[in-house]
């Protein structure tokens, strides 16, 4: 599935909770102020720009640390033979 997808779904369950809350006269929250909402959305979003960051930033997957194996060899960074043995074998094949 993709993710606008989802993305797309979740915003359309969010707005038909909003729709029925509001059908049974659920305008709002008690105890809940400005602030509180203000922390937590302001959580999520260093919450996932932390995740995005991670995920972006370093080699997770075995695609990922080949390709970096790679680029090491271009850049003469290759600083032991198990990256240069991986490539060899796959250019043998």
């Amino acid at each position: 599935m993709e993710k606008k997808s989802i993305v797309s779904a979740i915003v359309q369950l969010l707005v038909a909770l909003n729709e029925a809350l509001m059908a049974f006269g659920i305008t709002q929250f008690q105890n809940v102020t400005t602030d509180s909402i203000y922390t937590v959305v302001s959580t999520i979003a260093m919450v996932v720009a932390w995740g995005y960051g991670l995920y972006k930033n370093h080699n997770f997957t075995d695609a990922a640390c080949q390709a970096q194996g790679y680029l090491d060899i271009l850049k003469g960074k290759a600083e032991d033979n198990t990256v240069t043995e991986m490539i060899e074998e796959d250019e043998d094949e």
